[in-house]
């Protein structure tokens, strides 16, 4: 068995959020296994996974030889909201070349406000995990503990509750 899906983001993008959220009781995504272990290594692993095995990384990316037939996504986030994030946690930055190779990938892309919101989301998990009903329930408990929100992400978040709870 291959991979089932693939997130693929820079750092900051929200792929730990991603992992998260695509770890279930039908599936399971290893975030940034390229930490960890060579691409090879991450195809056996997937083989042995009882549940729908993915990723959701910084960097597998880089690699060109995955199966093009794997459900794929780009979590997006622009490159000076980026370094400034890696700034205040005191981690440094990479080159903008990096980021034009990430922006020049052939897959749909997404942002972390576009995967918490329900609509969207349920899209993102129907290209993803066809296969595994999307969980609304899940996914707004999820968001609310999203730890990182922009001001941008806050305002849209209450909007959701007020009208959830309509």
């Amino acid at each position: 068995m291959s991979l089932a899906f693939r997130v693929y983001g820079l750092p900051r993008s929200g792929t730990t959020w991603a992992a998260n959220w695509l770890t279930t009781d039908h599936s399971l995504c290893w975030h940034d296994p390229c930490e960890a272990a060579y691409p090879g290594d991450i195809e056996r692993w997937a083989a042995r996974q009882p549940r729908l095995p993915g990723i959701s990384c910084t960097g597998t990316w880089h690699y060109r030889d995955w199966d093009p037939e794997v459900p794929t996504i780009c979590l997006d986030r622009p490159y000076a909201e980026i370094l400034a994030s890696l700034e205040r946690l005191g981690l440094p930055g990479f080159p903008e070349g990096v980021y034009s190779l990430f922006q020049a990938l052939p897959f749909p892309r997404y942002t972390l406000a576009d995967m918490l919101n329900p609509v969207i989301a349920k899209e993102i998990w129907t290209r993803l995990l066809p296969s595994v009903p999307f969980d609304h329930e899940r996914h707004w408990e999820l968001a609310k503990m999203n730890v990182q929100p922009s001001a941008h992400e806050i305002s849209r978040i209450a909007r959701a509750c007020a009208s959830r709870s309509r």
